[in-house]
This record gives C-alpha cells, sequence and structure tokens, in this order.
C-alpha cells in the first residue's frame, strides 16, 4: 500500500479517471457520485489541501459494480479500499436530500458523473457532525472565510435554512451558540480558523489518550466525547 496516501487536486481526477475506465469494463448503466466532507472542500477551497478518502454518496446506493470498480482501483494502484466510500451515511450529518443539493462536477467515461455538495449545505452538513477533534468545525470557519474574501458573506440566517433544507430541524442550541459565537468573530475569522485547529488538534490527542486506555477501549459515543474533552478543558 502506498505510504502516507491522500487525496488532492493534484491526483484527484487521476484516481476518478481511472474509476471511470474500471466501472465501464463491467456495467454499462450510468451512476453518480456526490461528493461531501474533504473531498468536497479541498476542490472547493485552498485552505483545505487533502484528504485522507473521498466521502461520496453512491447512486444507486447498491450498485455493486462501482463498489466492485472502486475495490480494482485500490488494487491497481495498491492504496486502501476506502480510498471512496460512503461510510458517512452510517453517521448524524448525512441527509437523504443532500442529492438536491449537490452541483455537477464532472463525467468520467461517460457513465460516472461527479457531483458535490454545494457550499451552504456542506457547512450545514460540517455543523451537523460537529466533533470537536476533527476538522468539522475549522472547515466550517475556513469555507466562510474564503467565501467572505472572494465577496461573498454568507448569512447565518442562510446556513440555518441550509440545515433545516437537509434535517427538517434546526439546529441544536450548541450548534447555534457555535455559530453566534463565530459571527460574533467575523472580522478575525482567519486568525479564527487557525485557533480552531489548535484546539482540534488538542482534542484529538486526547482522545488518542483515551482510545489508549485499557479502561477505556469501549467505544464512546461522540456527544460523551465532546462531553468529557469539555469537562477536561474546565480543569
Amino acid at each position: 500500500m502506498l505510504p502516507n496516501f491522500y487525496l488532492d487536486r493534484d491526483n484527484l481526477d487521476f484516481y476518478l479517471t481511472a474509476l471511470g475506465k474500471e466501472y465501464k469494463k463491467l456495467s454499462k448503466h450510468p451512476v453518480q457520485i456526490v461528493l461531501v466532507g474533504g473531498g468536497a472542500i479541498f476542490i472547493r477551497y485552498s485552505f483545505r489541501m487533502m484528504s485522507l478518502d473521498l466521502d461520496g454518496l453512491l447512486y444507486p446506493y447498491k450498485s455493486d459494480s462501482l463498489k466492485h470498480a472502486i475495490r480494482i482501483v485500490a488494487d491497481k494502484y495498491n492504496i486502501p479500499y476506502g480510498w471512496l466510500n460512503d461510510d458517512f451515511i452510517k453517521t448524524d450529518s448525512y441527509s437523504k436530500n443532500i442529492f438536491i443539493y449537490s452541483e455537477y462536477y464532472k463525467t468520467y467515461s461517460n457513465l460516472i458523473e461527479v457531483r458535490i455538495i454545494d457550499s451552504i449545505h456542506l457547512i450545514a452538513m460540517k455543523l451537523k457532525s460537529f466533533r470537536s477533534y476533527k476538522r468539522d468545525q475549522s472547515d466550517i470557519v475556513g469555507i466562510l472565510l474564503e467565501e467572505k474574501q472572494k465577496g461573498n458573506f454568507i448569512k447565518i440566517e442562510n446556513i440555518k435554512k441550509a440545515y433545516i433544507d437537509l434535517y427538517k430541524k434546526e439546529p441544536s442550541k450548541e450548534e447555534c451558540d457555535f455559530l453566534i459565537y463565530l459571527y460574533s468573530k467575523h472580522d478575525k475569522w482567519e486568525t479564527l480558523f487557525h485557533e480552531v485547529i489548535v484546539e482540534e488538534d488538542i482534542n484529538k490527542t486526547e482522545i488518542s489518550k483515551m482510545n489508549n486506555n485499557v479502561e477505556q477501549k469501549t467505544a464512546l459515543k461522540q456527544s460523551i466525547i465532546d462531553l468529557l474533552l469539555k469537562k477536561q478543558s474546565k480543569k
């Protein structure tokens, strides 16, 4: 397996082109992939340079030929089987409405249409996921900052609407508090972006310590992990 494998703007087309060629050998039925998460971000924005994998929603969901083609590409180029996966459908950030709010990216081998979740609904997905030990919160700040630099200041009301679009309910109090705090610092988003990354890295280290503790090997729910981190930060 390739050491330190990652996907970025330079190699993304190579692997998706390879996927298109392998899929064409297996099927003639058009399929679609909607990219979300880190892959969607590094395609659109400069603050995220790469991702360890691509989170993609596959249409149709049970396309065995597409999943087989993904594995063939992994074997052929000695990369992880999960280089393109739909594992996120098991998380809170998943919504059956994701496709509605996606935009066309490219087509490969005239059969695989790749789409990307649009920016504001990507923010909503990150807000829903809201893990303090991943890049969820810094990704939100990064997107808002780059859009602002482009002259597109995204309003907090539009983020809440996008959240309702996907999840048919309003953001939680914790999520709303985070947005309110962000917008109170809108003139310092560049500084805040780096500060949030530092906090995420600290939290990730704490999670690693928990996982290495024999007494805490049991899988913890995300909400419990966040609670523990908050308690530790107050010590």
